[in-house]
């Protein structure tokens, strides 16, 4: 933490923290490929800490305290020239995040990670090519659903992340259950497909934040959201596939539809995303009727948004529970994605 507040106030020493962190995250996967030559490596390690004694040890920790509190004096010396604007930032950030993970505030997570990726970069104008010859043939609605497009586009980081998070469903039913298929795995599905879906409906929280720009765009409510709708449900879909298809190729879930039925269930999934991002801000003062049957206004939207991804994807838990698939659950699966999706959209704007 001392060595974090140093690099805090100086650009190179982040710079050089990056790079360090760079070459350790490099060092480790070229020791991930070696195979053999790693646990070689590792075994070394092992051995050569076993014969150290306990005065080793001792010797260690002295150095240990001795490097934080030269860290710590380091930190009292910089205190007047640290800007305090950093500090109250920070603490302010920090507070902010504590309070949305309470309430589980996931919208107001994600625009906290979307200001600090933004804080501190020059934006620079310059032309956009590829918009300028797709907007032609395009619908005003698709063409401002395109910088969902880009801005995921810019940041592989997180698509990177959403595809080795795919591994998740098996790694949980297997820890909590001993088998890749129950009520475990098909939680976890539900919870990954609706946090793939949520990446891409950024313009649809700033429209629910900001109507007022949405009317000076003088585009059609329902329009828009449908196009904006399309990038949702590819990416829970996408993500749905790869995890089944990690699952099938184990053969923990036997047979090949798994991957098709999660395409057929993104759609569904992607209902919750949007209703998700739709939500208005959580008022912790707003706490309802003060009797021991109800809940939270902030608590029953985020139920209902759990429920309707349920609903979406019914057929995908269910078949992932029982663990076998058959052509009637993709069918059934297709239908009720199309109508959980359709019929939110239809409400969506009705009540926009």
């Amino acid at each position: 933490m001392l060595t974090g507040v140093l690099a805090q106030p100086r650009p190179p020493w982040r710079a050089r923290l990056r790079v360090a962190g760079a070459t350790v995250g490099v060092a480790a996967t070229v020791g991930a490929v070696a195979g053999e030559r790693w646990d070689v490596v590792s075994r070394a390690v092992t051995d050569r800490f076993a014969g150290l004694t306990t005065g080793s040890f001792g010797l260690i920790a002295v150095v240990a305290v001795a490097a934080a509190c030269t860290a710590a004096l380091l930190v009292r010396r910089m205190l007047p020239h640290f800007p305090a604007g950093v500090v109250r930032a920070s603490s302010a950030r920090a507070g902010t995040v504590l309070l949305a993970a309470a309430f589980l505030n996931v919208p107001l997570l994600t625009w906290i990670a979307e200001d600090s990726h933004w804080r501190g970069r020059q934006l620079h104008s310059r032309p956009w090519p590829r918009v300028a010859a797709v907007a032609p043939r395009l619908r005003p609605a698709f063409v401002l659903a395109w910088a969902d497009w880009r801005r995921l586009g810019r940041r592989p980081a997180v698509l990177a992340a959403l595809a080795v998070s795919a591994v998740a469903p098996a790694l949980a039913g297997a820890a909590f259950t001993g088998r890749a298929h129950g009520w475990v795995t098909a939680a976890t599905l539900l919870a990954g497909a609706m946090a793939a879906g949520t990446q891409g409906t950024a313009a649809i929280r700033r429209d629910i934040n900001d109507p007022a720009l949405r009317r000076l765009l003088g585009v059609d409510a329902g329009t828009a959201l449908a196009a904006r709708a399309v990038l949702p449900a590819l990416l829970s879909a996408a993500w749905l596939t790869i995890a089944l298809a990690l699952l099938a190729s184990t053969g923990e879930l036997p047979g090949a539809l798994w991957p098709v039925l999660g395409l057929a269930a993104g759609p569904g999934v992607a209902a919750a995303a949007l209703r998700i991002a739709r939500t208005a801000p959580i008022n912790p003062a707003d706490q309802g009727p003060d009797t021991p049957l109800t809940a939270p206004p902030w608590l029953m939207t985020r139920a209902g948004s759990v429920l309707l991804g349920v609903a979406g994807a019914w057929p995908t838990l269910r078949a992932v529970y029982a663990g076998h698939v058959n052509a009637s659950t993709f069918g059934a699966q297709l239908a009720i994605a199309a109508v959980v999706l359709g019929g939110y959209l239809m409400l969506a704007v009705r009540s926009a």
